[in-house]
């Protein structure tokens, strides 16, 4: 299979259709520098989340379609101010990465607090609850160096209950939150990891790494694949964000391993078969990138059953499609829209660019797309976009050729009642596993009891471990329920409890890591 430059068509079939502008958050002169997906939705629900500097926020999407539908013609003229919030939760620490799982029930807030990355989880259930604060069921501790960074993370697309997450230093777990919250499986720093993408099928994670390759993991974690760094790409590169199109396709990004700040990612897909034949098409910046202050990051959304990859830049202002052609059912194309149908963010009062800090797409819609009395095409999802800036801005994805089925569905009510119950709030790390198992503890363990045997040890250890947990909820519970605290006053209580927990832990970790 040869290499060779993609092709680009004008496209008149899709279209970004864009909706009314939403002021969710006052302008910030401070541009967002790390990595980061603030905004995520729940198609199951409608619902759309987007961090704010308090913790998150809460909205249906039926509602925000709705004001942009009585808007007419004056939507792409004004500015929503009062936005109709369904619920705010507030954090003790900003919000850092937001995403949906696969069955929209469960919401992953990543969090920094101490100087420590932590994973919240959320049931979307209880956000229909607007009496009572909604409270995380769970909170996983992420294994992570001093003054590392949240990387990626990502819900497996097949399997909703689990989740992976990659620290700025290169580790990855692999969390399962089906009963009890757990890490199944973890890769060390030393991989280098940069980022991930689930198979289609959620079998297998892609793995981008610092050196420019990308690997294939089963659920263990143990490697399946490899592949190379892609030949047309000149010099030391590596990854810097990759999504899994089919068992032989996926795109990624590439910058240089040592790229200066105004260097923006080539984006190549990689094209293989049974054979091990691969062609890399290059799309080089296919967003158009101009911004060179914040941390590269390619925002991937594949809708595949229309075969087809929205994409935005962490530093570009426009967002670009790139899709199969559906005429000859082959190739892959660049698509240049018309200058209407294109999704760009607004400037800034003074003029200055913005750039996206997250975006989701909504499943969920059910009305059609109104032009006027006589013209109306069918529902279809929406893309929404939270600019650095603070606006938040939908766009239709409106794919009207003969072969694009309906790929939307009608979202459900929210349950309280069904919303998971708050269980013991701290995940012993990976690491902490795997060093109470390891020969290294138990001969340390013997050296101050040598009358005690292997299972004795770590029974020991579990069982003091599961001592401290219970100790932790209940005191937190117990000043909850005699002082009438508010949500921030019981996260501190929480926060006061877990620091306790975590410097009775902090040695073994500490060890666990070196082991």
């Amino acid at each position: 299979m040869a290499d060779g430059e993609p092709p680009e068509r004008d496209v008149k079939d899709f279209e970004f259709m864009q909706l009314c502008k939403f002021r969710v958050q006052q302008p910030d002169h401070e541009l967002p520098i790390n990595r980061g997906n603030l905004l995520a939705c729940s198609s199951k629900y409608g619902l759309l989340i987007y961090a704010t500097k308090q913790g998150f926020s809460t909205v249906k999407t039926a509602n925000l379609m709705k004001i942009n539908e009585d808007l007419g013609k004056q939507r792409t003229k004004v500015i929503i101010e009062d936005i109709p919030i369904e619920k705010k939760i507030d954090l003790s620490a900003p919000a850092l990465w937001l995403d949906v799982n696969a069955d929209g029930k469960y919401l992953a807030v990543v969090t920094k607090d101490m100087g420590q990355l932590y994973v919240l989880f959320f049931s979307i259930n209880s956000f229909a609850d607007k009496a009572s604060p909604s409270q995380p069921f769970a909170r996983a501790r992420v294994t992570a160096t001093p003054g590392a960074v949240i990387q990626d993370l990502s819900w497996n697309h097949a399997i909703p209950n689990i989740l992976a997450v990659c620290s700025s230093d290169g580790n990855v777990e692999l969390i399962d939150v089906s009963e009890t919250v757990k890490v199944i499986a973890a890769l060390p720093a030393a991989v280098g990891a940069t980022c991930f993408c689930w198979s289609p099928k959620g079998k297998q994670l892609l793995v981008g790494k610092k050196n420019g390759t990308a690997s294939q993991y089963d659920h263990s974690l143990a490697e399946k694949k490899q592949w190379v760094c892609p030949g047309v790409l000149q010099g030391a590169h590596r990854v810097v964000d990759i999504i899994w199109q089919s068992t032989y396709a996926f795109m990624a990004a590439y910058l240089p391993s040592e790229a200066p700040a105004s260097d923006q990612p080539k984006v190549i897909f990689v094209l293989s078969n049974k054979e091990g034949k691969t062609q890399y098409l290059n799309f080089d910046d296919v967003c158009f990138g101009n911004g060179e202050e914040r941390k590269a990051q390619y925002f991937f959304h594949l809708l595949a059953q229309w075969e087809v990859i929205v994409m935005a830049s962490s530093n570009a202002t426009e967002t670009t499609v790139v899709g199969k052609n559906l005429d000859n059912k082959v190739s892959w194309e660049h698509w240049n829209l018309e200058d209407c149908s294109r999704a760009e963010l607004p400037l800034t009062d003074q003029q200055n660019d913005t750039f996206p800090v997250g975006m989701a797409v909504d499943y969920s819609p059910q009305l059609p797309i109104v032009l006027n009395e006589s013209k109306r095409y069918p529902a279809c999802p929406v893309m929404y976009l939270l600019s650095s800036d603070g606006m938040l801005l939908g766009f239709h994805l409106s794919y009207r050729h003969k072969d694009a089925a309906p790929i939307t569905s009608p979202p459900s009510q929210m349950d309280p009642s069904a919303a998971r119950k708050e269980g013991i709030s701290v995940v012993v790390s990976s690491a902490v596993v795997k060093y109470l198992f390891s020969e290294t503890f138990i001969e340390q363990g013997e050296e101050y009891c040598s009358d005690i045997t292997h299972n004795d040890l770590i029974m020991f250890h579990i069982l003091l471990t599961v001592v401290l947990l219970l100790l932790f909820s209940m005191f937190r519970n117990l000043v909850c329920f005699v002082v009438m605290l508010t949500q921030k006053e019981k996260v501190k209580v929480e926060r006061l409890a877990l620091a306790g927990l975590e410097f009775l832990s902090i040695r073994l970790n500490q060890k666990a890591l070196t082991t």
